[in-house]
């Protein structure tokens, strides 16, 4: 499928952005459902709707920001195997040590200030501040900077895009390839 991608004329980074796009509207309506299925089951804000959309906003910038952590780790990585295997395992450090679950006081005192401290910990709080109306301010700010960290990955880490000459892609093509001479 890159392959055909690669003999169209078009930027390198349109696949790469197409796809972290695609990651946002996911997110979007991921966030939607899980909102509608909490409010279903009982879930209520204690804010006013500026403060609940400023939550959802930064869960949002948040999963973006991932979604640009996990493709710079997809490009570095030799195949999809690879990929996967390493993007894994910061996904588990960040959820299991973090107070999204659990409160940060429950977990193992040398854990808490790395649990309050970490991207995903600091997102949770200030969603929770500005879901329960508390003084979020500050606390939105930190996981602002968080999701504006990870860099945008290069696409100069991939192979060099080659034209293909017409009808050698990846499917047979039955039509005459012309010859140069």
């Amino acid at each position: 499928m890159i392959d055909r991608f690669r003999s169209l004329p078009m930027a390198r980074s349109a696949v790469i952005g197409g796809r972290s796009l695609t990651d946002l509207v996911r997110n979007v309506i991921s966030l939607a459902i899980m909102v509608g299925l909490g409010v279903a089951v009982g879930f209520r804000f204690h804010s006013d709707a500026g403060r609940i959309l400023a939550g959802m906003l930064l869960i949002l910038a948040f999963g973006y920001s991932l979604s640009w952590m996990n493709t710079a780790i997809g490009i570095s990585a030799g195949d999809p195997e690879s990929a996967q295997n390493a993007a894994t395992g910061p996904a588990f450090l960040l959820m299991f040590a973090s107070n999204a679950i659990v409160p940060a006081s429950t977990l193992p005192g040398w854990l808490q200030p790395f649990a309050r401290n970490q991207p995903l910990g600091v997102t949770a709080s200030a969603v929770r501040e500005l879901f329960e109306g508390g003084a979020a301010a500050h606390d939105a700010w930190v996981p602002l900077a968080w999701s504006a960290g990870p860099p945008m990955p290069s696409t100069r880490g991939q192979r060099p895009s080659k034209r293909l000459p017409r009808g050698a892609g990846s499917l047979p093509c039955r039509c005459p390839v012309p010859r140069r001479r």
